[in-house]
């Protein structure tokens, strides 16, 4: 029953007082002797069927017999709280975050009631999907002292961005040493537009450098004591160092398998941008067209979170008087008028304290359910929707070789070694075929997805 139920809750049981309904959670005895408290969702002639909150199999033939009572509430660190629907549960706790986010971004506090009500555990989970637990607890410290996870949080965002503070000017210097242009992206700039240090929560610091001189790079980098964690495998390498730092060092902001549009658009970047040194830098149209292109890059994909509105809603608030004529040509080319529309929209709706507009609730509820990283179950979703030209069997048949075999452009970028010997290529399918067996639920859920697909079915975007 997770997440509503926690470890060290007490649970308050009682005699039913009515007939049980669905959503009741009922505490049953199994034939076995196992006691079970789990969910009503479908009431039967012959009994109950029951199900965890955050399990999938049901358990049908639950009797009357075997009930033994109802739970009526969960208290936890000594406040009672209900027993609510998922759904309902769960509308609940995305509501506290947002309002958290909200005054976090206004600079105001939570009413004391309304966080008094809170379930700080599982705003804690949401908000770390979305990597915005320390912006939340910047909002909850003004009405009470954090609780320790919140506060772990907020210390854990200032302490990473120290470090990459300190870090940076370092690989910077490199860079400018061995004579290579370079441009800082995403979050190196974003942050600057939060309220304060150590809100936005950094996952990693971007680079777009020269594309002739990752060999150089690499050897840099791994002499300011940085290791190699991939090299050569997309259109970035990934450089780490103790104990949580991340570089990502882009040779193209795109490529034509993400988007042949956007890959199109930003091939010559750097050639276009203007600096001092090494150093390059978009204006600042520019650079808000690149962030929403990197917004649509993930969203229609795996999805993208709650971050990207806020940076989006930051990015206008700080930046009022963009030109706006400039910036709907270039949307207009690159086709993302709308999106870039709607996610300003839902940036206004959710953090200037007005009511979500109904357009928006669509784009609001995918993103809640993507979480900053995105879920697979999108990226299948989409990816299907966008790859069936129609929906005859022998449509799905050819997509579905292409999802095994892969196309030339993706060998020669995830696997070079097979695109350039190709005697290499039957291990190769061997290794796809061996490891879809290692996941056996993923390929049954992705073939399911394709014999069901019509092709009036929308993507997810």
């Amino acid at each position: 029953m997770f997440p509503q139920i926690q470890p060290r809750d007490l649970l308050v049981i009682e005699a039913p007082k009515a007939p049980l309904r669905v959503n009741d959670v009922p505490l049953y005895r199994r034939p076995g002797g196992q006691y079970v408290l789990h969910r009503i969702v479908e009431l039967r002639a012959d009994g109950y069927v029951t199900r965890g909150d955050n399990r999938r199999q049901s358990e049908p033939g639950v009797t009357r017999d075997q009930i033994i009572g109802v739970l009526t509430a969960v208290i936890r660190e000594g406040k009672s709280r209900p027993v609510e629907p998922p759904e309902q549960y769960m509308a609940r706790v995305e509501a506290d975050l947002l309002l958290l986010l909200r005054c976090a971004l206004d600079g105001s506090a939570p009413a004391a009631e309304r966080v008094e009500q809170m379930d700080f555990a599982a705003i804690l989970r949401l908000a770390q999907r979305h990597r915005v637990a320390a912006a939340a607890a910047f909002a909850l410290e003004r009405t009470r002292p954090l609780p320790h996870e919140f506060d772990q949080a907020k210390k854990k965002a200032q302490r990473k961005l120290a470090l990459f503070e300190l870090e940076r000017p370092a690989v910077l210097r490199g860079l400018e040493n061995s004579g290579i242009r370079y441009m800082p992206l995403k979050g190196i700039l974003l942050k600057e537009f939060w309220p304060r240090a150590g809100m936005r929560e950094m996952d990693d610091n971007d680079l777009l450098v020269e594309p002739g001189r990752m060999e150089e790079i690499r050897s840099m980098m791994e002499g300011l004591g940085f290791t190699c964690e991939r090299f050569g495998r997309s259109n970035h390498d990934v450089y780490s160092k103790a104990p949580s730092l991340e570089f990502e060092i882009h040779w193209a902001l795109f490529l034509p398998q993400d988007d042949p549009r956007l890959a199109a658009y930003y091939r010559d970047c750097l050639e276009r941008s203007q600096g001092e040194g090494c150093l390059r830098r978009m204006g600042d149209e520019d650079l808000y067209l690149y962030h929403i292109c990197h917004a649509f890059k993930h969203y229609s994909h795996a999805g993208t979170g709650l971050r990207t509105v806020m940076d989006n809603y930051l990015f206008w608030r700080a930046r009022p008087a963009l030109d706006r004529d400039y910036l709907d040509r270039e949307l207009e080319k690159l086709g993302l008028g709308a999106f870039e529309s709607r996610l300003r929209s839902l940036g206004l709706s959710l953090f200037s304290g007005e009511e979500t507009a109904e357009p928006d609730r669509g784009l609001l509820d995918y993103l809640l359910a993507s979480g900053s990283s995105g879920v697979r179950q999108n990226l299948e979703a989409n990816r299907l929707a966008l790859g069936l030209t129609d929906d005859s069997p022998g449509a799905k048949g050819r997509y579905l070789l292409r999802r095994i075999r892969l196309d030339r452009e993706a060998l020669e970028l995830y696997y070079p070694q097979t695109a350039k010997h190709k005697a290499l290529y039957p291990l190769f399918l061997l290794r796809r075929v061996g490891r879809m067996a290692l996941h056996p639920a993923r390929v049954l859920r992705e073939l399911r997805q394709i014999k069901a697909f019509r092709r009036g079915d929308p993507p997810k975007i």
